[in-house]
């Protein structure tokens, strides 16, 4: 219940006797600030509707002059605005509005898909009538899924997701079945890698190198002669690699300058709030970024955006001998760490040189690993 404080103004002969009376005729009244004016006249604050009554009602039997001075409160601001009907109904459309428009789809994400293509699924699931501002009350998301996967046989799941006025899109692809080697089909086991041979184990077939062997990359290592050839064949593998890495180059210089432009976003529809058609003024890169707008948890159809331009010139830049090997050291440190299992380190080496204005480094790698791979007669 909201209240009001109203402030009072006493006047007349023996005033403050009522102060007396109060308690005793209406028990439970409040008020406070009472204060005695220059004039005699009794100030107080009645602190709810019912004690401003009792307190008119005991003035005139005395014949004492109560006048209202003042009103506060979150009552007499209520009251102020009874007869404000916009302000009421205004706030009641605007939800009205905003629920209803929350019951229609504005924006459909995508996930999961690797060898289809985002705007193909897209296109799709427009063919069946579901696309940005279908109203989606009364949906049938699961008949809408096997529509699009009768569509696309390479698709083993597909999902719509509700979440307010987004629509969450989740598919899944056939993971293709590894290609079935014929155990029973001739071939002959070649070397994968130039190399020198450690080990050469034969289950099946004929060897045709042996240990200590220097081979060649597709050299045959075991005869399948009409049957398949099984084996394993182990061998030192020696690699060089040069890289370069120029000590002059041209670098974005970054000015410090910025320009931002807001647009809002509802359904397909965008609203600049800027002018200007969108050509800047000399060289930038082009940040954009979105966010949809909530009403606490509740997802509104509006999507915030703003577009941010930083600006540069490109700038020669100058690179110390001792910084580039240490940059050209880290890419070969970054491959060593992604090579294949079951290939073994066995010593590493770099050679750095500078020519024409550039650094560069050798890496001599020696590895043990498994050359052996089957290969059709």
């Amino acid at each position: 219940m909201y209240t009001s404080n109203l402030k009072l103004t006493i006047s007349g002969k023996g005033a403050e006797r009522i102060l007396s009376v109060l308690p005793r005729e209406f028990p439970g009244i409040l008020i406070t600030d009472v204060k005695r004016s220059e004039t005699g006249d009794l100030r107080l604050t009645a602190r709810n509707v019912r004690s401003f009554r009792a307190l008119r009602k005991i003035c005139v039997t005395a014949g004492l002059s109560c006048e209202l001075t003042g009103e506060f409160g979150a009552g007499a601001r209520l009251r102020k605005l009874r007869g404000r009907y916009a302000l009421w109904i205004a706030p009641l459309m605007l939800a009205a509005a905003l629920y209803y428009a929350s019951c229609f789809v504005w924006q459909i994400d995508v996930s999961g898909n690797e060898n289809i293509s985002a705007s193909d699924i897209l296109g799709a699931l427009e063919s069946e009538g579901f696309e940005a501002g279908t109203y989606y009350p009364g949906l049938d998301t699961a008949l809408l899924a096997n529509q699009i996967l009768a569509k696309f046989p390479e698709l083993s799941f597909f999902a719509v997701n509700l979440h307010g006025s987004r629509a969450e899109v989740i598919v899944r692809e056939y993971t293709p079945a590894p290609e079935m080697i014929d155990e029973n089909s001739p071939c002959d086991i070649t070397a994968s890698e130039s190399g020198t041979i450690l080990k050469l184990r034969v289950f099946e077939g004929s060897p045709a190198a042996a240990a200590g062997d220097r081979v060649v990359r597709g050299q045959t290592l075991i005869y399948g002669k009409g049957v398949h050839a099984l084996g394993e064949a182990e061998a030192e593998v020696i690699r060089e690699k040069t890289i370069a890495m120029p000590l002059k180059y041209y670098a974005k210089v970054y000015s410090g300058e910025e320009l931002r432009q807001n647009y809002v976003k509802f359904g397909n529809l965008r609203l600049n709030l800027y002018f200007g058609t969108g050509n800047y003024p000399g060289k930038c890169d082009i940040l954009v970024s979105e966010k949809r707008l909530k009403l606490f948890s509740f997802e509104l159809p509006f999507v915030r955006g703003q577009i941010r331009a930083s600006f540069y010139e490109r700038g020669e830049r100058t690179l110390t001998a001792a910084r580039a090997a240490a940059a050209l050291r880290a890419r070969f440190d970054a491959e060593l760490d992604n090579l294949p299992a079951g290939v073994a380190v066995i010593d590493v080496s770099y050679k750095a040189s500078r020519k024409d204005g550039m650094v560069m480094m050798t890496q001599t790698l020696r590895t043990h690993q498994q050359i052996g791979t089957e290969n059709g007669n």
